[in-house]
């Protein structure tokens, strides 16, 4: 059973796009994720194709409940999938179909044009978020619908989505969760920009200076001392590996104090990376000005990064109007 006050969000939810029979004539076309929030692409008859969110159990209806009125709050935000109905199958059930269209594939390597452009117009999405005092709060690569026209990038995935504050979940994705958000402080919205800066690094070192990440001594896991080289758990250990599946993605809270510390730990690791790539890309001008952004991105002090996902989306799009 479902708690009071989450079946009296739930009735609240109710008249926004609620549909009783919303599967019908659509057809399962392939499945993103499964296990408690089962997430799979639908397509109409008339070629349409939607995003199928099922949630059971109290924790994942919580979560998806969560993103919905977060989407309805924020209205028509352009770059965000527009939520098209929502129904309830069980007691302890909640369904959602958001517009979605092909994914585009990334194919390395990466065209750089394209990467800084589409990370321009997430970094803008973001900010529009922003703007409307919203934080996304689980940013991460499984979260964006990349295209082959960045302005068509979407962002979706809003179930840890919150105002600025004390962190609404204990749940995060620790490779792209800022210090802050780990360690259980208040979220600004300068904690998104860490997301978006790990976001970027992952893409851009793998794409342009793969060389950089192979270690000279690797160890035991293939992976060079702590020191010099990101852990895994963060975003870099391993670059050859397959996409995390986004059931694996899904955030969950650290079993133990200690597995935060071993998380923030990593994030420090992070930043020594980053001082080490600089030094060796010292002679690449292009890659000097995206790293450098980057480091200011995941600054270990919020204070210290770009305040917003607009500031950052502008100093991108500065090193794109000189190229």
């Amino acid at each position: 059973m479902l708690t009071r006050e989450l079946e009296a969000r739930l009735r609240r939810h109710r008249p926004v796009r609620w549909w009783w029979r919303p599967l019908r004539s659509l057809r399962r076309v392939r499945a993103v994720s499964e296990g408690d929030l089962f997430t799979w692409v639908g397509q109409r008859p008339r070629g349409t194709r939607e995003l199928v969110r099922h949630a059971r159990g109290e924790a994942a209806v919580e979560l998806l409940l969560n993103e919905l009125d977060v989407l309805s709050r924020l209205g028509e935000l352009e770059g965000l999938p527009p939520l098209l109905w929502s129904a309830r199958p069980g007691s302890e059930e909640l369904m959602a179909g958001l517009a979605w269209s092909e994914r585009h594939e990334l194919v390395y390597p990466l065209d750089f044009r394209w990467l800084l452009s589409s990370f321009v117009r997430l970094a803008e999405i973001v900010g529009a978020i922003h703007d409307r005092g919203w934080l996304h709060g689980d940013l991460k690569p499984e979260a964006v619908h990349w295209s082959a026209d960045p302005l068509q990038t979407l962002l979706w995935d809003l179930r840890l989505a919150q105002e600025p504050g004390e962190p609404k979940f204990e749940a995060f994705s620790a490779r792209y969760a800022s210090p802050e958000q780990v360690a259980g402080d208040p979220m600004l919205f300068s904690s998104d920009v860490y997301a978006l800066g790990v976001m970027l690094y992952s893409l851009f070192i793998r794409s342009r200076f793969p060389s950089i990440l192979m270690p000279r001594a690797p160890g035991p896991a293939g992976i060079e001392d702590a020191g010099a080289s990101l852990s895994a758990i963060t975003a870099i250990g391993a670059f050859d590996d397959e996409e995390m599946p986004l059931a694996r993605a899904v955030p969950a809270p650290p079993s133990a104090r200690g597995d935060d510390q071993t998380i923030l730990g990593a994030k420090v690791l992070f930043a020594m990376e980053l001082d080490r790539v600089m030094r060796r890309t010292a002679d690449i001008g292009i890659g000097n000005e995206v790293i450098a952004i980057i480091g200011c991105a995941t600054s270990q002090k919020p204070a210290d990064r770009y305040p917003n996902g607009a500031v950052f989306a502008a100093e991108l799009e500065a090193i794109l109007m000189r190229r």
